[in-house]
């Protein structure tokens, strides 16, 4: 195991199909394989992430990562440009 991996905390966080927005976003949902092994303890219907529209993903994952940013660094950093500009 790399030596920095044993000694940094890492946590994951669910940011897209949520419960929330399969309902707000209307998002259609699959009967969930039952052959895939990643299944086998899940119950109920499946929904891609690809149902998602791309501006949407795009404004959820950049509010994710611009919640651990300090503001005004960021402001010092991109001229008070947005980091989403493309």
């Amino acid at each position: 195991m790399d030596t920095l991996t044993a000694t940094v905390e890492i946590s994951f966080e669910r940011l897209a199909v949520t419960e929330a927005q399969i309902v707000e976003l209307s998002l259609p949902t699959r009967p969930t394989k039952t052959t895939d092994s990643r299944s086998r303890s899940f119950r109920g219907d499946s929904v891609e992430v690809d149902a998602i529209p791309t501006s949407v993903l795009r404004q959820i994952v950049g509010d994710a990562i611009e919640w651990w940013i300090n503001p005004r660094k960021l402001a010092l950093n991109t001229g008070n440009r947005s980091i989403r500009a493309a």
